[in-house]
């Protein structure tokens, strides 16, 4: 399986950099909507993945533009990442409203506006995700490259 993470990062190395090269969230949507059907894929489910390196769904959502957020998910469905669209899912309507109440968090901000269930909740979402990722790495990987 590390191969297959291996391999997915040289397939989509050259369009992240482009995006992560944009910084700010305006020009990354801007740029991400002039890329191809699959190659706003290739990038989301590769954003996804990096920030949940990072930090996890907090961090990602931090990060992600909300409105982007079904592209995530079609991602997810083609390349039949079913539980992780799931974990996707229920880490949002945890932290969507908030975000909603204070756009722009950062991370530590994010953090402060959560209860402690809150957090707990996440954090067992992300605990979820890393026993899946290597499986999904693969998914993606014989989903794009074929």
């Amino acid at each position: 399986m590390r191969d297959c993470n291996i391999r997915w990062n040289y397939l989509c190395q050259p369009a992240l950099n482009q995006f992560m090269k944009h910084g700010q969230d305006e020009k990354q949507q801007t740029y991400l909507a002039q890329l191809s059907e699959q190659e706003q894929e290739i990038v989301s489910f590769s954003v996804l993945a990096f920030y949940m390196q990072q930090g996890g769904f907090l961090n990602f959502f931090t990060h992600w533009d909300l409105s982007q957020l079904d592209l995530v998910r079609r991602v997810l469905r083609k390349i039949g990442a079913r539980s992780i669209e799931l974990l996707l899912e229920q880490s949002s309507q945890i932290i969507k409203p908030v975000l909603q109440l204070w756009p722009g968090s950062t991370l530590q901000e994010l953090l402060q506006h959560l209860t402690e269930a809150e957090k707990e909740k996440i954090y067992a979402l992300d605990q979820a995700y890393q026993r899946e990722e290597e499986q999904t790495y693969y998914q993606a990987f014989c989903y794009y490259s074929g």
